[in-house]
């Protein structure tokens, strides 16, 4: 849903004039960070991520297995449980309409398969915290899941 408003506001000059027009304007025009923070996106909004995703690590050269989640050696570990930690912190800082659903896990797009059923975040499995969004999208509910010992392992 984020990727939708993301999509939208890049293609809208007027929303874009909200941000400075530069390339970093730019960039924090596609930013979740910027979006959800300060009344840029007022539309209440369901924020489902996973802390340590293998697609956003990936690409910042973390190697992690997608099956296991385990990562080359201590120092790519070491960063995983650095970007996650980040990431928690700026969801956090989400402006308060914002619904959050974000596991300390590294799958991408974890509602496209069965994790969906079984993860869970304070009892609350994910397709319920949807559902539960859906039924009420202005009462906004987060869940961030806190780092879990000894993951990711390598």
């Amino acid at each position: 849903m984020l990727a939708g408003a993301q999509g939208a506001l890049a293609r809208d000059d007027r929303a874009r004039s909200i941000i400075r027009r530069d390339l970093v304007g730019v960039v924090q025009c596609l930013s979740s960070e910027t979006l959800t923070r300060g009344g840029y996106l007022s539309t209440p909004t369901l924020i489902v991520n996973n802390q340590y995703d293998f697609n956003q690590t990936a690409r910042l050269g973390i190697n992690i297995n997608q099956t296991t989640g385990r990562v080359a050696d201590s120092s790519q570990a070491a960063f995983v449980r650095r970007f996650a930690a980040r990431m928690r912190a700026q969801l956090a800082l989400a402006d308060s309409q914002h619904a959050i659903y974000a596991n300390y896990d590294v799958f991408h797009v974890t509602s496209h398969n069965d994790r969906s059923q079984s993860v869970t975040i304070g009892g609350t499995l994910q397709r319920d915290a949807i559902a539960e969004w859906h039924r009420d999208p202005c009462a906004p509910s987060r869940r961030i899941e806190a780092e879990i010992a000894g993951q990711p392992s390598f």
